[in-house]
């Protein structure tokens, strides 16, 4: 009887150390930035945007989007003849919305099917599986963290295409259509071009203005662009295949590429190096850089939780990369 107590003790005091642990271990998360443009017929919902900027009419459309994600709970979700849902779990503050995005899957096991005779033959039994990841969608900012676990989604971009494919087809009836790209580390840029032995190609991407609103370079080239062709977003390719591209860094971040860059960085677009290094072939994106922020398995209200997805989901402050 004894032992029994005491192995009983030991259980729950095993199952408590768990707990804490399991509170203790942080996961891994990337942040995206959603950028919403509008489509021109909008002119049906004139009446709802009246004397608004552009800006606030793209922010007032997501800001209903959110809303319909709270109200309907979970979504289903299409995306290459896949099937995957969202499912709203709860706000941790106002604004800042706890999700789980799950993929259906069929979950193969196999079983002796004769327990008397169990030499006879063996039997295939097939469940539903929906292996999930958190999400964490931040209204003020536009923007999500999605948690990186490779044993349930091949890496935190396939979520991220899923999640925009949620976003577009809510968006339609808003008459907006949207673009994600990660927001990435500072400096990324310049440290992949300086590993580099020759560069042959530079890919640059900017979506339009949407939602900085900084005034610099970048968003002045985005907005002539939009205003001449109404193009969503633009792209730009430097190549010399033969001597490689000499891509200079200047003090003033508002010339060469560097105009480029913090826009790219805070989620407005991408861009991508192609060349050689140690003899061979290598392609580098922005999207290899992602920020990263680690916050606790169990998403309570543990301390520092809202800071730290504060500062991951931050529109980071006009002026372009630091030189190294």
């Amino acid at each position: 009887m004894y032992l029994n107590w005491y192995n009983i003790v030991i259980s729950i005091n095993k199952y408590i150390s768990l707990e804490v642990m399991m509170k203790k271990r942080e996961r891994t998360y990337h942040t995206y930035r959603v950028m919403v443009a509008l489509h021109e017929q909008i002119g049906m919902f004139d009446d709802d945007y009246s004397g608004m900027k552009a800006t606030e009419v793209r922010h007032s459309i997501f800001s209903k989007v959110y809303t319909d994600l709270i109200q309907r709970n979970r979504i289903q979700i299409y995306l290459k003849d896949k099937v995957y849902y969202l499912f709203v779990s709860r706000e941790l503050r106002p604004g800042v919305l706890l999700c789980k995005l799950a993929k259906e899957e069929e979950l193969k096991l196999y079983k002796l099917s004769n327990d008397e005779y169990p030499q006879h033959d063996i039997e295939e039994i097939v469940f539903e599986n929906f292996p999930f990841v958190r999400v964490i969608i931040h209204l003020e900012n536009q923007a999500f963290l999605v948690e990186k676990n490779t044993t349930k989604f091949h890496n935190t971009d396939q979520c991220a295409k899923i999640v925009e494919q949620l976003f577009i087809d809510l968006m339609l009836k808003y008459n907006a259509n949207v673009n994600v790209y990660a927001v990435t580390e500072s400096g990324s840029f310049w440290k992949s071009y300086k590993t580099m032995d020759k560069v042959t190609k530079l890919k640059i991407t900017i979506n339009s203005p949407n939602l900085f609103e900084a005034k610099d370079k970048a968003e002045e080239i985005a907005q002539d662009f939009k205003d001449e062709t109404n193009a969503q977003k633009t792209e730009i390719e430097f190549e010399n295949k033969e001597n490689g591209l000499k891509i200079k860094e200047y003090s003033d971040t508002n010339k060469g590429v560097a105009k480029f860059l913090t826009y790219i960085q805070n989620g407005g677009g991408k861009w991508s190096l192609h060349g050689n290094k140690k003899g061979k072939k290598s392609d580098v994106h922005s999207g290899d850089n992602k920020t990263v922020v680690n916050l606790p398995q169990i998403l309570d209200k543990a301390e520092g939780i809202l800071e730290r997805i504060e500062d991951a989901v931050k529109i980071r402050a006009k002026g372009n990369e630091n030189k190294e």
